[in-house]
């Protein structure tokens, strides 16, 4: 395929996405402004609007008004529902209301009105939360999907805690209507929930099905010089070494259960950064509708699908493999290991 490629119609669908969601964000922005506080803003540390039974609802827990605004008009431009909850006060009345179906956690938060916002607020809510819907999918994936919205997402102790304490994933701050919608819809997916119909209430209700997936096996299987072939869904596909090194690195990555985003600079890309398009090309015709194997972040950002699961690497083939970079990133892991 040539460079001058048509933009795909799921390429087209996320840009869209982006736009409007961006435009009903500024648009539910500007109506707040008469407000104090959050949009919708109440008293009495009642959550800001009633869940809804014909659409999913979503739980924004944010106590800025601006960014609430904005997250509530990416949420509206995806055909959902929010309700926001500005204090833990709110969260816990959220809570016994129930009816929402995922949560946005921003996690520094204060108590209640009158009260500054801490981290440690934060946990006590994320807690709560999570107590609330402890199911989990055959999967292993929370049916009530925890979304943190947090500048300390790069750090490995505080991933770590927040998993801990019930956390399903995170998006750094700041972040665009384009990553922060793909990773609701991500989430939703993976705890069995892409159509509202099968968002159960939390207390004995059963466990919904299994959340689709991407599965990617990597055996080191060479069909020709130059090439190496892996599985996708099953179905066999091939890179070009050059190619194949960076999905490699970044199944590595996966593998570990890390999820997040990989620079052009740790993905060895800086002057190629074509290169995740390319994959995507070759891999497509393997990939559920609308799916892409590698998604785009921030600018010259990359990761795996969150959908996407490492189902197996062949370390040893890898260290054997021809092309050194290859080599090395099984060599290390292993010792990783």
């Amino acid at each position: 395929m040539g460079s001058a490629r048509t933009q795909t119609e799921p390429a087209r669908a996320e840009t869209e996405l982006a736009r409007s969601a961006t435009e009903a964000a500024h648009e539910h922005a500007a109506s707040a402004t008469s407000h104090t506080g959050a949009p919708g803003a109440t008293t009495g540390g009642e959550p800001k609007r009633a869940p809804r039974s014909d659409c999913h609802t979503i739980l924004i827990v944010e106590d800025d008004a601006k960014i609430a605004a904005m997250l509530v008009g990416w949420v509206r431009a995806l055909g959902m529902h929010a309700i926001v909850a500005t204090t833990l006060e709110e969260v816990d009345r959220a809570i016994e209301e129930g009816g929402f179906c995922a949560v946005i956690l921003d996690k520094e938060i204060p108590a209640d009105g009158s009260s500054e916002p801490y981290v440690a607020t934060g946990d006590t809510a994320l807690r709560r939360l999570r107590a609330h819907d402890t199911r989990r999918t055959p999967d292993d994936q929370h049916v009530l999907p925890i979304l943190v919205f947090t500048s300390k997402a790069d750090s490995d102790v505080f991933n770590s805690r927040n998993f801990t304490l019930g956390a399903s994933f995170f998006i750094r701050k700041p972040t665009t209507a384009e990553v922060l919608t793909g990773e609701l819809l991500a989430a939703l997916e993976r705890g069995g929930r892409r159509e509202h119909a099968k968002c159960t209430p939390a207390g004995g209700a059963k466990v919904v099905e299994r959340a689709e997936s991407i599965e990617i096996e990597l055996d080191g299987i060479r069909p020709r010089r130059s090439r190496t072939s892996f599985l996708v869904n099953g179905k066999r596909r091939d890179l070009q070494d050059r190619l194949f090194v960076t999905l490699f690195r970044l199944a590595t990555v996966r593998a570990r259960g890390d999820m997040r985003f990989m620079s052009s600079g740790e993905l060895g890309i800086h002057r190629e950064a074509g290169i995740p398009s390319r994959i995507q090309e070759a891999v497509e015709t393997a990939l559920p509708e609308g799916f892409s194997l590698i998604q785009h972040g921030e600018e010259r950002m990359w990761r795996l699908h969150p959908l996407v699961k490492v189902a197996r690497i062949d370390w040893g083939a890898f260290e054997e493999h021809p092309h050194q970079l290859v080599q090395a990133i099984a060599a290390a892991e292993r010792k990783r290991r």
